[in-house]
């Protein structure tokens, strides 16, 4: 017997659109749902007959924040809120990280360590484009790829 997984399920935490809004909004000028549940998700979920869903958030997700103190601590509640949903129906749901601008390369790593050693994430969300368009992942991930080079921790992870 086949299942249906769903690997691109958006999730709406409750601080999500506020953040969004605070932030002059989607810059791709996309409106913010505000009644996301996994009530919905799981209604969806039975009338698609899908059995598995992988959440992951969507554009912009935590990249808004210029604060890099202020992203990470958001983007640790994102992936906080995340991990809950997915204990809670480990059997519906798995779960993508949400990582804050990839040009905060310590933190990113720091953040992937924690998002798969702590909360057990599935993978990670990774944009096509950082900085309005004005950095791609090629480059970021050439940036952070050296700097694990230099890192032990990281490299004991790798």
């Amino acid at each position: 017997m086949s299942i249906r997984i769903d690997v691109h399920t958006h999730i709406v935490p409750p601080m999500y659109p506020a953040y969004v809004e605070a932030n002059g909004g989607d810059p791709n000028g996309w409106t913010t749902p505000k009644n996301w549940s996994v009530e919905t998700a799981l209604k969806m979920m039975v009338h698609f007959n899908i059995q598995f869903s992988i959440l992951s958030l969507s554009t912009p997700g935590c990249t808004l924040l210029k604060d890099l103190k202020e992203a990470r601590k958001f983007t640790r509640q994102i992936n906080d809120y995340c991990s809950t949903i997915v204990k809670q129906n480990p059997k519906h749901f798995g779960f993508f990280a949400s990582l804050m601008t990839l040009t905060d390369v310590e933190g990113v790593l720091e953040k992937i360590a924690y998002v798969f050693d702590v909360l057990g994430a599935d993978g990670i969300i990774l944009f096509t484009s950082y900085n309005n368009g004005q950095m791609y992942l090629g480059v970021i991930a050439c940036q952070i790829r050296n700097y694990s080079n230099e890192s032990v921790s990281i490299k004991e992870k790798l």
